[in-house]
């Protein structure tokens, strides 16, 4: 799962790929090493509680020309996230931090489609987006120390009525109290957040060989609301069973 690539980060034998410095055991990158030792208490967010931590967003000019230059570093389609990637990974995580649902929603983009994420990826980095999403998958990870302050991430995988088998990957630190965790989920979100990079996977069962899958990487807030609901037809198991 990518999120818990960001908790291998914080080994620093990981890195020893981009230093030249010899180790038969050194892995590719992982996400979430870049790190800052500054920590916040942090609180799930809800609509009657919901922490937020002041700071800037993208609506600070200087904030918005630090964030293009890091964007250059992403690459699209890789199955792991490079340490070169996570001053980027980690800003996003920062300006969603410091403002709440309500004010992502209201400022976020409500048309997207899947195909303007896949096609045109370096068009929409930074921006912000609203996706309704039927989610599958909510997986739960410690954060190492960053500069967003962040102490948990929540991988959110699910699918949009528009993309229908075609998944999105959403991170966040704020799950709503109450939220089903684990690896077969049935709810629905909304979520607003920013666009960072087209995330790969494989499905499991995949080969080692197999091209690997494309999924939007969002990182934001959400919403739920606890609503009894009747559970369809199972999905496909590639839909939600995510290997690597």
């Amino acid at each position: 799962p990518l999120a818990l690539l960001i908790v291998k980060a914080a080994d620093p034998t990981m890195w020893t790929w981009l230093t030249g410095e010899p180790d038969s055991k050194a892995r590719p990158a992982d996400p979430t090493a870049l790190a800052d030792p500054l920590t916040v208490d942090v609180q799930p967010a809800s609509a009657e509680l919901e922490k937020v931590v002041p700071g800037l967003t993208d609506e600070d000019a200087e904030e918005r020309e630090a964030a293009a230059e890091q964007f250059l570093a992403l690459t699209d389609g890789t199955t792991e996230l490079g340490r070169e990637e996570m001053p980027a990974y980690w800003r996003l995580f920062g300006w969603a931090h410091h403002q709440s649902f309500a004010e992502l929603n209201r400022r976020a983009a409500g048309n997207s489609v899947l195909n303007q994420f896949i096609q045109s990826p370096e068009e929409q980095r930074g921006k912000l987006f609203r996706l309704e999403l039927n989610v599958r998958r909510v997986l739960e990870y410690d954060a190492p120390a960053n500069s967003a302050g962040i102490q948990k991430v929540y991988e959110v995988w699910g699918w949009t009525t528009e993309s229908k088998a075609w998944l999105y990957c959403v991170l966040t630190a704020h799950l709503p109290p109450g939220m089903p965790i684990g690896p077969d989920v049935y709810e629905r979100v909304t979520f607003a957040g920013y666009f960072l990079k087209v995330q790969g996977y494989h499905a499991a069962g995949a080969g080692p060989k197999d091209k690997a899958l494309a999924a939007p990487l969002l990182i934001g807030r959400l919403s739920w609301k606890a609503t009894p609901v009747a559970k369809p037809a199972p999905d496909p198991p590639w839909l939600w069973w995510l290997g690597g």
